[in-house]
């Protein structure tokens, strides 16, 4: 699973970094930013269940705990997104953008993990 999440990351760094360069000459700066964020807030996303997944096996009650480390993560990732969407840093649509970005990473790298029988 640690494999997955760091080749998503790898992958994405180097995919959002130029587009985020050549963006700054035909968007603005919030577009920029918002799809740097945007990575961030889908790796991050999926650092977290990859460690909640691995510090939940053999535990008891799984289900409780997970459910709280979920609910917790949402909680972060709405507070931090309504804070810049308050200060109006972002942009949606750069958001939704590096949001793609790192989802078609993650279902490539899925894919591909499933095909090698990981």
């Amino acid at each position: 699973m640690t494999g997955i999440v760091k080749g998503v990351s790898k992958q994405a760094l180097i995919i959002l970094a130029p587009l985020c360069f050549i963006s700054i000459f035909f968007a603005g700066w919030r577009f920029v930013f918002s799809m740097a964020v945007g990575g961030l807030v889908g790796v991050g996303n999926l650092s977290g269940i990859a460690w909640s997944v691995t510090a939940l096996i053999g535990t008891e009650k799984p289900r409780a705990k997970m459910v709280f480390l979920s609910t917790f993560k949402l909680f972060i990732i709405f507070s931090v997104l309504l804070i810049l969407a308050i200060l109006k840093l972002i942009n949606p649509w750069g958001l939704l953008a590096g949001f793609t970005v790192v989802m078609v990473l993650i279902i490539k790298e899925g894919l591909l993990a499933a095909k090698k029988g990981d």
